[in-house]
């Protein structure tokens, strides 16, 4: 497995991996329209996470099998905050034929690592809904703690859902 940043090139494989994993990827995502499963919004998606790393707000990685051309797994930082505060909130998710593998654990240790060895911040937040217990596993077995619980906090088909929210702290505090 390949991780690396998000490019323009990755649009196709961007949709390809959201059209397989639509009706699993539902349960946990906010509702998409229509165009969501379009080349062209993709490529605009893409187009527009490049301002945002440019811009130094944001940052996806993917794993991709090079083998068989296609997405294993996504995990993204976004809303990443300099300054007195230095941190950022994490999001992932992984192709339906790849969930218990590990492969997700490797992306998103790739992606702590940058986060904290090359973005140099003192944390990252994650949250996930109480009935997703595998991504509380990941999570845990991670190092991430459990630090609060947010009451319907994001919109799941129709439905405001709770979230556990944990954080992960860079453990080279003197970093800075």
């Amino acid at each position: 497995m390949k991780i690396a940043i998000c490019t323009s090139d990755d649009a196709e494989l961007l949709l390809q991996y959201n059209l397989d994993n639509a009706e699993r990827f539902a349960r946990w995502n906010p509702a998409v329209n229509a165009d969501f499963y379009t080349l062209e919004w993709w490529q605009f998606r893409v187009e527009e996470w490049d301002r945002r790393f440019m811009a130094g707000t944001e940052v996806h990685f993917l794993g991709v099998d090079e083998t068989a051309h296609r997405l294993i797994g996504v995990c993204s930082l976004t809303n990443i905050v300099y300054s007195a505060a230095s941190f950022c909130f994490m999001g992932y998710s992984v192709d339906r034929r790849e969930e218990g593998t590990g492969a997700m654990t490797k992306i998103v240790e790739h992606t702590i690592r940058y986060a904290f060895d090359v973005l140099n911040l003192n944390r990252i937040s994650a949250s996930y809904m109480p009935v997703n217990l595998r991504s509380g596993r990941l999570l845990t077995k991670l190092g991430f703690e459990k630090e609060g619980y947010s009451k319907r906090l994001l919109k799941i088909n129709g439905q405001w859902e709770d979230h556990i929210n944990t954080a992960l702290l860079n453990p080279h505090p003197d970093f800075l």
